[in-house]
């Protein structure tokens, strides 16, 4: 087994500690990595990519802040006033301040030190002698994970292309910004001296495009290792990028090639397998997880331990699904309300097997339920979480052929998952068919807030937080009612350090004000 040098490992405790404390146009903390021999050696881009697959761990990535945002945002979860849920809801719905530097610039800092770090293999990768088909395959994977970076940053701080592209069905100027792409590793590490300023959604939204197909390219035909993104995945996420432009036939063109390609290496869960086999780690369904060891689990917080105490899970008993330990910080509860909620949607089929995923939140004297999408093994915190699965190839090809008038290929897409979830057939009158089943299917993994958002859907009637009423409605159906803050402010700590990017402000938030320091 090879040893890596000093050298490397210096570079990537550097590169993962300046993503928990820097902002991507701090210059002093990165400049002096490029000139490091770790640049020439395979060992160092192995660092390098291992790096970014560590950020993609992180608490402030996916590991939890990602999906927990979109729970958060979304019409399926509400957030209990306690142990810091009040905090985390005044900025995750609609109530956040411009002048936040909380989970706003968590989430920008790690993203951006994954993209520098991904910027910097690729830039030096080509020059590294070595064994020319590992290089290769490293490099394919730093682009799939560049992507989905500025996917990520697109999807937290821009309007969806419906809105903020010009081919967008909902185009409006004011929503036309994207967010800032540093074209590579020179200009990352001497940020300072360019006048980055946030690049058009237009823009952003092609460049994800060519850096998931550029992807594709180097890792076709390559098997990767468990918890590494592979062209499966890379192939599906490109889809899930198409979707979100609108671009309906490239959809069901890239996912007819998928289908051809990689549907036999992967099954949905059948309905008796789904009780015992819907948390297992990369089961017959999961096309790209990130992955967690004893080593390196998140403890407290992970998404298991922040949203629910741990029950018995133990299907056909008596005792499944009941509290039985009193830890975890149990913050977020299925929405009540409207029948619109998350608890109803759960269970509008009786014989739905995904409503075994419903359980008590475990607060003495409230009938409060959460989801049990995680469940840690051995411990409650140790799990990984799913950036792909099959269905949700099932689900974009069925939304694509809805809205190219296709409704038969529609309904026969759907079906698979109804026939594997509910015993059922299913037909697609409207397009809330195929996002009602999403909501089922991916409840607390990061799909149901975008999916109303890019649709134009509305929110309605959701308690912002327990006995704290209901919030407004919602309103993406036009932008002259749609309410503010649906998307992060770019945080005060870039705004500080980047004139060029002070006048770009999202809508909905103050502009940037001479003296207004830094919180943290």
């Amino acid at each position: 087994m090879k040893k890596f040098t000093p050298v490397t490992i210096l570079l990537a405790v550097l590169i993962l500690a300046a993503g928990c404390e820097k902002t991507f146009l701090d210059k002093e903390s990165m400049s002096a990595l490029s000139g490091e021999t770790v640049i020439k050696t395979q060992d160092g881009m192995k660092m390098l990519l291992a790096g970014a697959y560590h950020n993609l761990q992180h608490t402030s990535y996916y590991g939890g802040l990602l999906y927990l945002y979109e729970a958060a945002k979304g019409p399926d979860f509400f957030v209990r006033n306690v142990g810091g849920g009040y905090a985390f809801v005044v900025e995750n719905h609609y109530s956040e301040s411009s002048t936040l530097n909380a989970n706003a610039r968590s989430l920008w800092e790690k993203i951006y030190n994954t993209i520098r770090a991904t910027s910097l293999l690729i830039d030096n990768i080509d020059d590294v002698p070595g064994d020319i088909e590992e290089l290769r395959q490293i490099k394919g994977e730093a682009y799939a994970i560049r992507g989905l970076c500025y996917f990520d940053l697109c999807r937290l701080y821009a309007y969806p292309p419906r809105y903020s592209c010009t081919w967008g069905s909902a185009y409006n100027e004011q929503f036309k910004w994207g967010v800032p792409i540093i074209p590579d590793a020179t200009v990352s590490f001497n940020i300072l001296d360019h006048n980055i300023r946030r690049d058009t959604a237009n823009d952003c939204w092609n460049y994800i495009v060519e850096q998931f197909e550029k992807s594709y390219n180097l890792l076709e035909g390559r098997m990767v290792d468990e918890g590494h993104v592979g062209p499966a995945a890379v192939l599906g996420l490109l889809m899930r990028t198409f979707l979100y432009m609108e671009q309906n036939d490239r959809v069901v063109e890239t996912g007819t090639d998928w289908l051809d390609k990689y549907e036999s290496n992967y099954s949905l869960l059948s309905y008796d397998q789904y009780t015992t086999q819907y948390y297992k780690p990369f089961n017959s369904e999961s096309i790209w997880e990130v992955k967690f060891t004893e080593a390196d689990n998140l403890g407290g917080n992970s998404i298991n331990y922040w949203v629910r105490h741990p029950t018995y899970d133990i299907p056909d008993s008596d005792m499944d699904g009941k509290v039985s330990a009193n830890i975890g910080y149990a913050k977020l509860g299925l929405t009540f309300g409207d029948s619109n909620n998350g608890y109803e949607t759960m269970r509008a089929y009786a014989n739905d097997v995904r409503r075994y995923l419903i359980c008590n939140l475990g607060i003495p004297g409230k009938n409060y339920n959460t989801i049990r999408r995680y469940i840690g093994s051995p411990y409650h915190f140790l799990h990984n979480i799913t950036v792909i699965r099959l269905p949700e190839i099932y689900l974009a090809m069925s939304e694509a052929y809805f809205k190219l008038g296709k409704t038969t290929e529609s309904s026969e897409y759907l079906t698979r998952i109804t026939i594997a979830r509910r015993k059922a057939n299913a037909t697609v009158s409207k397009v809330n068919d195929i996002l009602d089943e999403s909501r089922r299917e991916f409840i607390l993994e990061g799909h149901t807030y975008w999916d109303f958002f890019r649709n134009g859907r509305n929110i309605t009637g959701r308690p912002i937080i327990e006995s704290i009423g209901s919030s407004a409605t919602i309103s993406f159906g036009s932008p002259s009612g749609m309410s503010y803050r649906v998307v992060y402010p770019i945080p005060l700590s870039e705004l500080n350090a980047n004139p060029a990017i002070r006048d770009q402000q999202n809508p909905g938030y103050a502009p940037w004000k001479p003296g207004v320091e830094d919180d943290v």
